[in-house]
């Protein structure tokens, strides 16, 4: 079982290529039957960042959880 979790405050359109890039690998991998999930945490005040997990989970097939987390969290 895989799990991979993105923790991020930010990102900008170079590591948004990168993230990308790395859900591809993800899904490829998920797609020949292997058990991967994807974690996407973000800041509860964050709602761009929330929907630019929603976004990435749409172009791929991978499993998405979504975490909610507060600052002193982070």
């Amino acid at each position: 079982k895989t799990l991979f979790e993105f923790k991020m405050e930010y990102f900008n359109s170079s590591s948004s290529l990168i993230i990308l890039e790395i859900l591809n690998l993800l899904d490829s991998i998920h797609k020949n039957g292997k058990n991967v999930t994807v974690s996407w945490s973000y800041l509860d005040i964050d709602e761009d960042m929330l929907e630019a997990g929603e976004e990435y989970a749409d172009l791929v097939s991978l499993p998405f959880e979504y975490h909610s987390m507060e600052e002193s969290e982070f």
